[in-house]
């Protein structure tokens, strides 16, 4: 209500202040009514026929003799026929008349000032029923976007913004994303950086940064990213995504059974239409297989659980293991876009000694993930540690 008002305002001030100055404008050319006869035209031919009628009884009064007299007349009498033949004449060629004249002057006045004044009456009934004078200013934030073909320009404008006010820690923080979507990955670390210096703690800015350094690293998480992660959980309301790097980190480490209680925390908390709860049910599937290939349960704190699994033969833990590992590959054979899931698999079958299955799902794998170099990368290192080449023996 406060910004309807305050723009509401902006527009009743800038109606008065448009009416003011085309009343400034207007006003001369209305008022301005010089009489005609105080025009050089006009004086010109009075004086001349003054001089004419001096010149008269100036030679009445035998004041000049008959010689001086002719000769004075001639001369006044060409210029006064050099001033008519300057004085403003109709499209006839005959001389105006003065009244005319003034009149016709009035009238181009009314004429011009009406016409402003018809202006701004058309624009101010125009403007509200084809604009938007209470339209909200659109935010820097929306504006910049990946699909703003604008993009540079809006960055640009913010960069320089940034260079002359370097404490605006809003400018950092607008900035700080965008790099990051652009793989700019320093200048975004840098922006996050200043962001949080300047306005202190944030949950958002701090998971953030800490999804630089992860992609810096190639998706792993690092000590330092960890602790970036850890201190947005501390904040107040913490932030899922911090919640989810924790557990991340503690499944890279191999401490499956804190990775799976901490993503089964995060779904609990999650809202049922949380567009990630798919992730982390396969986290907490993926645990779950790791802890029941290390003869651990998979089920986390259930004294139950722990039990039946330690009472397991091998033959029956290795017919367990079969089974969540055919599982896992059934669900990449739906979804095959998961790389944890394709590493896991080829994992299993190396542990189950089945290397003939683990070169097949890694060749599927490299097929899969052709097109991402990152992923290749991730996956040839990971055979590499296995000794697996992927090739058919």
């Amino acid at each position: 209500m406060v910004a309807y008002d305050s723009k509401m305002g902006f527009v009743v001030l800038a109606i008065i202040v448009t009416f003011a100055v085309s009343f400034a404008v207007i006003l001369p050319l209305v008022l301005r009514t010089r009489d005609v006869s105080e025009q050089p035209e006009a004086r010109g031919g009075d004086v001349y026929r003054d001089q004419l009628r001096e010149l008269e009884r100036d030679r009445s009064d035998g004041r000049i003799d008959d010689a001086s007299f002719q000769a004075a007349r001639a001369e006044i009498a060409r210029r006064l026929i050099a001033s008519e033949k300057d004085r403003p004449q109709s499209a006839g060629g005959l001389l105006r008349d003065p009244a005319d004249q003034h009149l016709n002057t009035v009238r181009a006045r009314w004429l011009t000032a009406g016409t402003i004044v018809l202006v701004f009456i058309v624009a101010g009934i125009a403007y509200p029923l084809i604009g938007s004078p209470l339209a909200r200013d659109q935010p820097l934030s929306q504006r910049i976007d990946s699909d703003n073909p604008d993009l540079p320009v809006l960055i640009s404008r913010v960069e320089r913004h940034l260079a002359e006010n370097p404490d605006d820690g809003r400018g950092w923080q607008l900035l700080a994303p965008i790099y990051a979507r652009q793989m700019r990955l320093e200048a975004a670390r840098n922006a996050y950086v200043n962001a949080l210096r300047i306005l202190g703690p944030d949950a958002d800015l701090l998971v953030g940064l800490g999804e630089v350094i992860v992609t810096e690293s190639s998706g792993i998480v690092t000590d330092e990213a960890l602790e970036v992660f850890r201190r947005a959980d501390a904040l107040d309301p913490p932030d899922p995504r911090a919640a989810y790097y924790i557990a991340l980190a503690a499944e890279q480490s191999g401490q499956y059974a804190e990775a799976l209680e901490r993503f089964k925390a995060l779904r609990a908390q999650a809202p049922v239409d949380a567009p990630w709860i798919e992730t982390v049910n396969l986290h907490i599937e993926r645990n779950q297989a790791r802890l029941v290939e290390d003869g651990r349960p998979a089920t986390g704190p259930d004294a139950e659980a722990v039990e039946n699994a330690q009472s397991l033969s091998q033959s029956e833990r290795d017919d367990m293991i079969r089974g969540m590992v055919d599982g896992l590959a059934a669900r990449l054979a739906e979804n095959p876009n998961d790389l944890e899931g394709w590493m896991q698999l080829i994992r299993s079958y190396a542990v189950l000694g089945q290397e003939q299955k683990a070169n097949d799902a890694l060749e599927e794998a490299m097929q899969v993930f052709q097109n991402d170099s990152e992923a290749i990368s991730r996956l040839s290192g990971f055979a590499g540690q296995l000794g697996i080449s992927g090739e058919q023996p």
